[in-house]
């Protein structure tokens, strides 16, 4: 029998499997801390997804942690596992099983919150000292999502997965502080590119584009300007939607990399 020496799943299962037993403790009490934060930030939007967001970059940021110890990256390398199926557990670790536990984490925590606060409104003096008055159970954040179109909770979701691409990148290729390190390359790389297109913008573009626009604008009309904002929106996009893949497939061959 010839031996799958690309994907098996049943391998994958098993990497599965050590990652959870190896983190038991940590994972327990990170989502009993997001369960209490929860409860908290239940009827505030933009705090639920500030904290996934931040907690999806500090989890996805550190992922790759022990291929940089010289005492655990042996061991990581000498998994029986093909560097697909690492590569495709990682995402499955930081992507559908994070989301899909703060997913529930939400509900729980907003369940349990409410729970909490309807019982202490109940509760006389409690309610006068700390200002907690009856309110009713709201899915503000399936609310949220209900009533916007697809269009934006499609761009909203493959921003998220441009983010944590980027840290699990910084992940694999820092050594030390990949989460602080990332970031100041992120920060870096928008100064320089915001630099580079004022310059570009001021000294060699404005004369064209107004020259051009001009005469355009003579002979065509609305219709110029139309067909260039068209043709900017489509190469945004395209470089918008094949970002995220570009990050993965280089975090997988730098991955590769350190194994050689």
């Amino acid at each position: 029998m010839i031996m799958n020496t690309i994907f098996d799943f049943k391998r994958a299962g098993l990497l599965i499997q050590r990652h959870f037993i190896e983190r038991f403790q940590s994972e327990l009490m990170f989502w009993g801390i997001a369960t209490i934060c929860m409860m908290f930030l239940r009827n505030n939007i933009g705090g639920i997804f500030g904290f996934a967001i931040i907690t999806c970059v500090v989890r996805t940021g550190q992922f790759f942690r022990e291929i940089h110890s010289p005492t655990n990256q042996i061991n990581y390398f000498m998994i029986p596992a093909t560097q697909i199926e690492k590569f495709v557990v990682s995402l499955l670790y930081t992507i559908v099983y994070f989301w899909t536990m703060m997913l529930v984490v939400y509900i729980i925590g907003n369940i349990s919150g409410t729970f909490v606060n309807n019982l202490l409104a109940n509760i006389g003096l409690v309610s006068d000292i700390l200002g907690i008055h009856y309110s009713s159970l709201d899915w503000i954040m399936f609310d949220s999502i209900r009533n916007g179109n697809d269009n934006t909770f499609f761009l909203v979701f493959l921003a998220i997965l441009i983010i944590q691409s980027i840290f699990l990148l910084g992940s694999i290729y820092f050594k030390r502080n990949q989460i602080l390190k990332t970031c100041f390359v992120l920060i870096i790389l928008t100064v320089f590119l915001v630099i580079i297109g004022a310059v570009e913008a001021k000294y060699f573009l404005a004369d064209t584009i107004a020259k051009h626009s001009e005469m355009y604008e003579l002979e065509y009309g609305v219709a110029y300007k139309q067909g260039w904002g068209a043709v900017t929106k489509i190469v945004s996009r395209i470089f918008f939607y094949l970002l995220a893949p570009y990050l993965l497939l280089t975090s997988y061959i730098r991955l590769t990399e350190k194994e050689v």
